[in-house]
């Protein structure tokens, strides 16, 4: 891919332009911000993943069942 100019001053503000494009790029690779896209991007991937795990099943106290205690003859009712 080749660049072209037509006049000095698209020259020069192209120039400039990539001047100042370095500059700003080398401010964030020495702060280490250039990372941080990838950062959240991975907590976000990490963070999905826990909600959608399973949950360890909780453990219950085992009592045994126990029969509820109604008069002999007569049916339960139904809720409804």
């Amino acid at each position: 891919m080749t660049l072209y100019t037509t006049d000095y001053l698209e020259y020069y503000l192209t120039l400039v332009g990539w001047l100042i494009n370095n500059g700003i790029w080398n401010i964030l690779v020495a702060s280490g911000m250039f990372a941080l896209p990838f950062v959240v991007a991975a907590a976000g991937i990490a963070v999905d993943r826990l909600r959608a795990a399973p949950k360890p099943a909780q453990k219950q106290a085992q009592q045994p069942e126990q029969a509820e205690a109604r008069p002999p003859g007569r049916a339960q009712r139904s809720a409804s």
